[in-house]
């Protein structure tokens, strides 16, 4: 019975546990089903968003028996999302295929596919979209398998996508009419717009493809679909950018770039930076090519596109070798090649040897361009025979051509070039205009005219107009030559004048050839002077042509022996690389071990945990216990949130009060020191001495003041080493002269053991001046009176390790209180030493800054205190360190008011405002602001000399008042100097950053002050007499604005066009600026010293100057040109602006020639 009973009760048990599993899998099911459905809609908002509804959907079902397809799908969703997050891995790739094959096995083929599909993008960035061809069959077949029209229409679309591209288009478009036909019957609108963008390719930059790509775009914004929306804006730009519309290109591509930022996608936002690189290239702005393609090449790498970063690369190296630089080109252009290679991408290899030809022809490498194109030539060769290997071997035609005709050879030019046109007979335009292009140049260049003629008509009558002169500029170089050779000499000037217009200046040779055939047409014509302009440009041209020449060959050498630099380099890196992975695979086969051991475990405490739940606790109490449980996390996420918030606010709260108080501390002591450095100057030494003390203890709380705040933003974690190099011999010497004072007061004698040899190392000296002031000031209070304190500077050279160690004699420190001598607030029992514990830890935390480390110990006779951290040194001469800064004496005839220069100061503090006025008034004239709106109201108005501005003041503070009168027309000119409470580096950048023109940190030198002052206005008043002097002064080169310098160059220009009127006056001058007299008179006599009438006639005189260089020119015609219609008037004006007649200074310029 009793067993009865007991079989009854197990079997009650079985059965209430087994429904309360079912229930609890139920619900975990709906609230994984809820979280993948959030996932999906976030995917297409905001996929940070959308990861974290992915990763708590994966999170619900891992740790679960039973639901294996639940944990896939939510994995793959998790890896879609991760690849348009961060882009691609060799560990995502693998994840993906896992899922794949557990689909496959459980012949879930939907599934499969949408995995299958993920993983050919993936392979695509890893490995190039050319390996991905088998596993696009693939996809095809299990897109069958699915029994799916929609996964068989994205199977067409995906095989069209990843087709060979040297194919012929018209082979595969079937492949997209499949997918199109398909994508309509399931209504798929996504894949429909793709396709027609897809579609549209062979016509990119026609209207039809516009019109297409903005069908598209409308479908993208009505679906709200990212992705879509990111790739019909890069494909716009894709088109704009062939047909030369650039700001329309650009327009679309930052749009995309906004829309793929704002989604959180990387891999958009790279392909969108990449195809503005394109852009760029197209409208041959490099410097713009060059920052795009720095920021696309570090997307690219953190996406892992491998075949992205071949290609930018390779663009990178276009941008560098058309700005001149070529070792930065062929650095870029081998690292593509190399990446190529290591993806096994033999178009990738193609691609760039082809272009790297280019270069090697441009830059007179013939040898080495012989021998790639050879290698080519066999490679194309033994290829299988198809529409593209045709290309390849055409476009190798095309190389052998363009090297015989770099050797002079052009009948096997000739030759080779015709050879490319018979092979890509059939081929598309794009394809054979390279060959038949260069083919009417070698007939030209061989005169062979009739011939040429023939090609000519041949290619007029087989390309379109728009097309050749869209892509290849240099048609109509080519056309013109032909014109003017066979007399049709009108076409021919037209021709050769629309080209030289568009093309690059730094096409050297053809246009030194354009410009000489143009000369000599226009001489023809009875033109000579066009004729001599041309004939002019043209040898500038030849010149520039040879000067590149000589550039090229040095940098030939230079690459030679960079690129053997180089290698020696990688071969060391390949040896270190071994090492390193031999030693992590021993390390990965430890934490394997240690990894099964702990998962044993895990899986036994499990059990046991499921054992006990299911015998001892009901299953209404369970769930109610994980429900009270899950609250808690949550209240206790909630209260860490708030913590963090608070502890950050008060963070920023303690900053700010600390940078108030150094303001509050500052302003007083420069009201104490610099009265005190003004007095110094005049009393006996016995007060002298006195002053001496209050100047020091003044300094001494300063450095009190900078300790605090430098605490605070060690605390915050807002503290930056500023590295520089210095003599370490003169930091120690610095250092114990100012401690010899203190020391005395005690009769303590202070001994330094520095290095045998002079060392200039690297660190942030004024932190580290910091830390051995508090460990020699610990050392102070310790030792005992005519004790000892001994400074040990060591330099152990093979490991590049600074150590500096202090001992002072008297007693140990308490052994138990040793180890916490470094942490905050921590006290010994010394009831002599009035310290808070706050010395020691900040020296700690700055060390630890230089990665280094700081000890203490008791030695025999006392305690030693040790900090150590690694630094670059070199031996050398020691850098003088000055005690503090000395200035020349000010003579005394500076010492009344200048020639009328007024300042402007704006102090909110009286008491500084009024030290600044006493310091300044017996040599200027001084207008007075309380504030930054008082000051930009007085500036405007008075129009001072200089201005001197505190940073910290009510309404406007210093910066704001300098950006605005730097950006004021009326005031751009004004040097400001900045002086403020404000002692971080950072500070003193933002207020130069703004236009400030100097900066000093309160307390300051009044001397100083007086000289900085003195230079400014100086520097300013010596660039006005150069002006008016020398004749080739840019206007950059008196100016300190870009304002300033817009506003000359218009001047400047204005007058220059209106040279030979003679009814040109300042009226009309003010005028054509769009200012009135007033505003002109003022500005140009603060930047040049002349009015206007005045500065009109200077330009008039140096344009005058520039054409007497030219002994061609008469000196009536000189008079004449420059604007002058009395001779006697122009000689007279010309000798007061240069102290010298015109025939004097014609003189002078020949005899210096």
């Amino acid at each position: 019975m009793i067993l009865v009973i007991l079989g009854l009760i197990t079997f009650a048990a079985i059965y209430f546990y087994q429904d309360y599993q079912h229930q609890q899998v139920k619900e975990l099911k709906q609230a994984f089903e809820t979280k993948i459905e959030q996932a999906e809609e976030y995917r297409n908002i905001q996929l940070d968003t959308a990861q974290i509804y992915a990763e708590e959907a994966y999170d619900l079902v891992k740790e679960e028996s039973g639901l294996e397809y639940e944990k896939n799908i939510a994995l793959l969703t998790l890896s879609g999302i991760d690849f348009l997050r961060k882009g691609a891995s060799d560990e995502l790739y693998e994840r993906v295929e896992k899922c794949e094959d557990w689909f496959k096995s459980k012949k879930y083929y939907r599934e499969a596919v949408r995995s299958c599909y993920l993983r050919i993008e993936i392979k695509e960035f890893i490995a190039g979209w050319n390996n991905t061809v088998v596993d696009v069959d693939e996809l095809m077949e299990l897109a069958k398998l699915s029994g799916d029209e929609r996964n068989l229409s994205l199977a067409y679309y995906t095989r069209m996508d990843y087709r060979d591209y040297m194919r012929d288009w018209s082979d595969d478009v079937y492949l997209l009419d499949s997918a199109r036909v398909l994508a309509s019957r399931e209504k798929d609108q996504e894949l429909l717009a793709k396709i027609r963008l897809m579609s549209v390719l062979p016509i990119n930059g026609t209207p039809a493809s516009h019109d297409s790509a903005f069908l598209s775009l409308d479908d993208a914004l009505r679906l709200k679909l990212p992705s879509l929306e990111c790739e019909v804006y890069r494909t716009l730009g894709m088109q704009f950018a062939p047909i030369r519309k650039i700001d329309s290109s650009l327009f679309y591509l930052d749009q995309g770039i906004s829309c793929a930022k704002k989604w959180g996608s990387k891999n958009h936002e790279m392909l969108l930076y990449q195809q503005k690189v394109r852009t760029f290239l197209y409208a041959a702005e490099y410097d713009s090519m060059l920052v795009t393609g720095k920021i696309a090449l570090r997307l690219a790498k953190q996406t892992n596109h491998r075949e992205k970063e071949r290609i930018l690369s390779k663009e990178m190296g276009v941008a560098w070798i058309n700005k001149g630089e070529y070792n930065k080109g062929i650095d870029h252009i081998f690292h593509a090649l190399e990446l190529a290679k290591q993806n096994g991408d033999e178009d990738g290899i193609y691609r760039t040897q082809f272009f790297l030809i280019n270069f090697l022809l441009k830059s007179k490498r013939l040898d080495e361009a012989e021998e790639i194109i050879s290698q080519m030539f066999e490679w194309a060769n033994a290829r299988e025979k198809s529409y593209a290997n045709e290309n390849i071997l055409g476009n190798v035609y095309f190389s052998k051509g363009s090297l015989f005709e770099a050797k002079g050879d052009l009948d096997s030019a000739l030759y080779s070039y015709r050879e490319g046109a018979r092979v890509l007979k059939g081929h598309s335009s794009g394809d054979r205009i390279l060959n038949d292009l260069r083919i009417l140049s070698v007939l030209i260049d061989s005169e062979k005219f009739d011939e040429a003629k023939k090609q000519y008509e041949y290619i007029s009558k087989t390309y379109n107009n728009d097309f050749l002169l869209s892509r290849y500029n240099n048609f109509e170089y080519h056309e013109g030559r032909l014109m003017y050779n066979l007399g049709n000499y009108d076409v021919a000037l037209s021709l050769l004048e629309k080209y030289l217009s568009r093309t690059s200046e730094k096409q050297y040779e053809f246009n030194a050839k354009v410009c000489f055939i143009l000369a000599d047409i226009y001489e023809m014509k009875g033109q000579l002077k066009r004729a001599m302009e041309y004939n002019k440009k043209g040898v500038k041209y030849t010149e520039e042509s040879y000067r590149s020449e000589d550039e090229l060959k040095l940098e030939r050498l230079q690459s030679k022996y960079e690129l053997s630099q180089k290698e020696s380099e990688i071969q060391k890196l390949h040896i270190e690389g071994l090492e390193q992975k031999n030693d992590l695979e021993i390390k990965e086969n430890k934490l394997e071990t240690r990894r099964l051991y702990i998962i044993f475990l895990v899986v036994s405490i499990v059990l046991l945990g499921v054992i006990v739940l299911s015998v001892s606790r009901r299953a209404k109490d369970a769930l109610l216990k994980k429900e009270l449980e899950r609250k808690a996390l949550e209240n206790q996420r909630e209260i860490e949130r708030l913590k963090a918030e608070e502890s950050k606010r008060s963070i920023e709260l303690k900053n700010q009060l600390f940078a108030n108080i150094s303001h509050e501390f500052r302003t007083p002591l420069t009201l104490i020191n610099a009265p005190v450095e003004e007095l110094m100057d005049s009393v006996d030494e016995e007060n002298k001495q006195s002053l001496e003390v209050i100047k020091r203890n003044a300094n001494h709380l300063l450095e009190m003041v900078d300790e605090i705040l430098e605490l605070s933003r060690l605390d915050a974690g807002e503290a930056v080493l500023s590295k520089k190099v210095f003599s370490l011999d003169s930091f120690i010497q610095k250092l114990q002269f100012n401690f010899e004072p203190i020391l005395k007061q005690k009769d303590i004698e202070l001994k330094s053991n520095l290095p045998e040899k002079q060392y200039i190392v690297t660190g942030d000296d004024y932190r580290l001046k910091m830390v051995l002031n508090n460990l020699l000031k610990n050392a102070f209070h310790h030792t005992p009176k005519n004790g000892k304190i001994s400074l040990n500077v060591e330099l152990k050279e093979p490991e590049s390790q600074l150590k500096i160690s202090v001992f002072n004699s008297g007693e140990n420190i308490d052994d138990q209180f040793l180890p916490f001598i470094f942490d905050r607030y921590a006290r010994s029992n010394e009831q002599d030493y009035s310290g808070y514990g706050i010395g020691l830890s900040f020296c700690k935390k700055i060390i630890e800054l230089h990665d280094g480390t700081i000890s203490a110990e008791n030695v025999d006779g006392g305690v030693l205190l040790s900090l150590a951290f690694p630094t670059s040194y070199e031996t050398g001469q020691p850098i003088i360190v000055e005690e503090s800064v000395h200035f020349p004496e000010l003579k005394e005839v500076e010492m009344g008011i200048q020639e009328g220069h007024t300042l402007l100061i704006v102090e909110d503090n009286l008491e500084v405002q009024n030290l600044l006025q006493g310091m300044l008034s017996s040599q200027y004239q001084i207008l007075l602001a309380d504030d930054g709106e008082e000051g930009i109201a007085l500036a405007k108005e008075q129009q001072p000399d200089l201005i001197i501005s505190d940073i910290m003041m009510p309404k406007v503070d210093g910066t704001e008042l300098t950006k605005t009168l730097k950006e004021e027309f009326a005031t751009s000119h004004i040097p400001i100097i900045l002086l403020t409470a404000k002692s971080a580096g950072h500070d003193k950048i933002a207020g130069l950053e703004v236009g400030a023109d100097d900066y000093l940190t309160k307390p300051f030198s009044p001397k100083e002050l007086r000289i900085r002052v003195k230079n400014l206005i100086e520097q300013r008043e010596k660039l006005k007499k150069r002006f008016s002097k020398n004749v080739f002064l840019m206007p950059e080169e008196i100016t300190f604005t870009s304002l300033d310098q817009e506003f000359l160059k218009k001047a400047t220009k204005i007058v220059e066009e209106n040279m030979e009127n003679s009814e040109f006056n300042v009226e009309k001058f003010c005028r054509a600026l769009a200012l009135n007299r007033n505003s002109v008179h003022q500005k140009l006599k603060s930047l040049t010293g002349n009015s206007a009438s005045q500065f009109i006639k200077s330009v008039k005189l140096k344009k005058a100057a520039t054409l007497l260089a030219d002994e061609r020119i008469s000196i009536i015609e000189v008079s004449e040109l420059s604007g002058f219609n009395n001779r006697q008037a122009f000689y007279k004006a010309f000798k007061e602006q240069f102290e010298m007649t015109p025939t004097d200074f014609r003189k002078s310029i020949l005899e210096k020639e």
